[in-house]
């Protein structure tokens, strides 16, 4: 699940709500109480959060700086992605294929 809810915040998602759900009395209920807004600023504090991009085509790990790929490696895009990717470059990090 924690992969799952990883890519969705990483494929940059326009997440307009947050379920924020409640605990209760029988460990076995599960109830949405409401419903959040995460705003621009939060949804960017989640995607600099964002340790690993998980996609069709591999796995994508965090690094502290850029690699030395090819220009035709190099996705910027969620779109640009393809089988030859190596190296992911966002505003909010730089992610190797794993």
């Amino acid at each position: 699940m924690f992969k799952r809810i990883s890519s969705l915040i990483s494929l940059g998602t326009a997440i307009s709500c947050l379920l924020v759900s409640t605990g209760s009395a029988n460990p076995g209920e599960y109830n949405v109480s409401e419903h959040r807004y995460i705003g621009p600023e939060e949804n960017f504090q989640q995607q600099l959060a964002t340790q690993a991009i998980y996609t069709d085509f591999g796995e994508f790990v965090r690094v502290k700086k850029k690699g030395d790929f090819k220009e035709k490696e190099i996705a910027r895009s969620f779109e640009e992605i393809n089988s030859k990717t190596k190296e992911l470059v966002f505003d909010y990090g730089v992610f190797i294929k794993k």
